[in-house]
């Protein structure tokens, strides 16, 4: 009885299976423009970051820039500094070197003889501050 009523009904049959396909496809477009509204406002939102990103990027490279600059401006400042002191750093070396120079030469000195020590030493003494006036 099914199978006749399948065989004699085959118009009304097709119908069906036409409207059921029609159906599930109007889903199906309906599920992807959905589908594509909630990827649009995904893309407006990536959009807005990758805006603030690169804002950003430009914002970063600037400090950097800046940066680089400021630190080539202070190893050049240090670097001047280095060679002033390094010449005054050697003046003072040669200043040292000849007091050293002259205290070497005080202790190499012996006290004349047939003198008090004292009365020599007070002889060192204003001989040392006579050659400090000249």
């Amino acid at each position: 009885m099914f199978l006749t009523f399948l065989l004699n009904n085959k118009t009304l049959i097709l119908i069906t299976a036409l409207l059921i396909a029609m159906a599930s496809e109007g889903v199906y477009i309906t599920t992807l423009k959905s589908e594509a509204k909630i990827l649009v406002a995904e893309k407006a939102t990536l959009t807005t970051m990758l805006t603030e990103s690169q804002a950003n990027l430009k914002q970063l490279q600037s400090d950097i820039q800046a940066q680089n600059t400021a630190i080539n401006a202070l190893k050049a400042e240090a670097d001047a500094r280095v060679a002033k002191h390094a010449v005054e750093v050697k003046q003072a070396q040669t200043i040292a070197n000849s007091y050293k120079q002259k205290a070497d030469d005080l202790l190499k000195l012996k006290a004349p003889s047939g003198i008090p020590v004292c009365d020599a030493a007070n002889e060192l003494i204003n001989k040392e501050i006579k050659n400090a006036h000249n």
